[in-house]
């Protein structure tokens, strides 16, 4: 039964569930939603869709593994104590972003906007490439989702900025570029109205 959801034990074996998929003319996320573990990102970045992920936070692990063993040495640590870390979350990528709606319309408008946000793009943009009028589309996809397109494209381009500030090293500039905000005062607006800090604390906190 369609669709259905797939949580793998490997990212590596998602790759090659992904690619079968396609080959078997199966939609990735739409048919098939898919989320790997471990986040490695060489192989959730180039599988044939981007692959979302349960980062375990291996540098958490890391961490208390370390600090375990110094407590063990100095005589401070308790023997065969338990230590738990917990995962730090799902990176969302494409092979899980899927939107459940039965409007088909409204789940192409958001497809095209997924597709498109790091581009210049506007609501006659949407409307026209569906071939439908632009008041119609608003109104359908605001029944359907409850926010506007404009509100959408706004969302995933915070949403992408997001996921760059906790997986990559590019600058808080190139990450205002690369997802389409723009300018950087426009992207630290953004984060001081959705979630109180800047860009950078964000980073430092989700990083840590």
């Amino acid at each position: 039964m369609k669709p259905v959801g797939i949580l793998r034990g490997s990212d590596l074996m998602n790759a090659k569930l992904a690619a079968m998929c396609m080959a078997s003319g199966l939609s990735i996320p739409n048919e098939i939603a898919l989320l790997g573990y471990g986040n490695r990102h060489q192989i959730c970045e180039s599988a044939p869709i981007t692959l979302s992920s349960l980062d375990p936070g291996d540098y958490e692990q890391g961490k208390m593994a370390v600090d375990a063993l110094a407590q063990h040495l100095s005589g401070e640590g308790k023997a065969n104590s338990t230590h738990l870390v917990p995962c730090k979350g799902v990176i969302e990528r494409q092979s899980t972003q899927f939107v459940s709606t039965d409007d088909k319309t409204v789940a192409k408008a958001v497809e095209y906007i997924w597709k498109n946000f790091e581009k210049p793009i506007t609501v006659d943009m949407v409307s026209e490439h569906l071939a439908v009028s632009r008041r119609k589309l608003e109104r359908d996809f605001k029944k359907h989702l409850g926010c506007g397109i404009s509100e959408e494209v706004r969302r995933k381009r915070l949403s992408s900025a997001c996921e760059l500030l906790r997986t990559s090293c590019m600058t808080i500039d190139e990450i205002a570029i690369k997802t389409g905000i723009g300018e950087t005062v426009s992207l630290h607006r953004a984060f001081q109205k959705k979630y109180g800090m800047t860009p950078g604390e964000y980073r430092l906190l989700s990083t840590r």
